[in-house]
């Protein structure tokens, strides 16, 4: 999970400070693979390798609003609707949070990989499989030195 806070001026004029929560679940993680072709993975190594900015923008979006939630106060739970079912990105995405994420992310190659990385479940990151296909991965998305 990525904790990341967020100061910006909101539309009445006013200093806000916003903490915002990301991460996917490995439920979500399978899904993403088995729901796009060759695996989400695979999808974005391709668009990145080929640059192709739109679709980069598109998978990108996609990631940061799919992992998008709200902690529950007491830690247990990690939720990404709200209580008539609406998803709870929709207010994220019209936040100037939300602009200043999809930027910086846009813009700089070494965040986004910490990104990506920092949202994956902790199980996940610490298996060996895991850091095998990690290992294997980094070359692909790892920036340019």
């Amino acid at each position: 999970m990525i904790v990341r806070n967020f100061e910006y001026t909101d539309l009445s004029g006013l200093k806000r400070e916003e903490e915002c929560y990301f991460n996917l679940s490995e439920a979500e993680i399978l899904e993403l693979q088995t729901t796009h072709e060759g695996g989400f993975v695979e999808e974005l190594q391709r668009v990145i390798k080929m640059q192709d900015q739109a679709a980069i923008a598109r998978l990108l979006k996609k990631f940061i609003l799919d992992s998008y939630g709200e902690r529950s106060a007491d830690g247990r739970f990690f939720f990404k609707e709200d209580e008539f079912g609406h998803p709870l990105c929709r207010k994220f995405k019209a936040s100037p949070a939300y602009d200043q994420l999809y930027v910086e992310l846009m813009t700089n190659d070494e965040k986004a990989y910490e990104f990506s990385n920092g949202i994956i479940p902790a199980s996940m990151a610490s298996s060996k499989e895991y850091k095998e296909e990690y290992d294997r991965r980094l070359e692909t998305f790892a920036p340019e030195q």
